[in-house]
């Protein structure tokens, strides 16, 4: 039989293989990162709907902004006069964008002390909320808020 391959050229053979596996799985790896991130970017969290209302207290107009994601969570925004704050986030299940009763969970409040949201320890954080005509009332039971019942009415 006749050689068909010196031994010089199984060796530059087996260079060319371990060559290309090295690069290719080092490639592979930057592509693992790329399509994490397009996954990320891929998943981007939408709104899904946006409630307003405003209503008066003592010191003023008060205005609620409710933005409900499509992650399931929910971010609630109050502005007295003119100082806004984050009041609540949490999360949610059913469609904000219909009528019908949402489950809301709140997950962290606003802290008067720290002036922040902090992690929530009330009793019982979560409670329905009824959506009818694309509208809604609420009021924040705490008096450091001073928040009068407002009508929100989906945007």
């Amino acid at each position: 039989m006749r050689k068909i391959f010196s031994s010089k050229t199984h060796w530059f053979i087996a260079l060319i293989l371990a060559a290309t596996l090295v690069f290719g799985f080092a490639g592979c790896s930057s592509d693992s990162d790329d399509d994490d991130d397009s996954t990320t970017t891929n998943n981007t969290t939408t709104t899904v709907a946006v409630y307003k209302g405003t209503a008066t207290n003592s010191a003023g107009d008060v205005t609620g902004t409710v933005t409900f994601l499509s992650d399931g969570t929910f971010s609630w925004g109050l502005t007295v006069g003119n100082i806004s704050i984050p009041a609540l986030t949490g999360t949610y299940s059913g469609n904000p964008a219909a009528d019908g009763i949402l489950s809301m969970t709140i997950k962290k409040a606003y802290d008067d002390d720290s002036e922040q949201l902090v992690d929530y320890t009330g009793n019982d954080g979560t409670f329905p909320l009824e959506i009818t005509d694309g509208k809604f009332s609420f009021n924040f039971d705490e008096d450091e808020l001073e928040s009068p019942e407002i009508e929100y009415t989906r945007q």
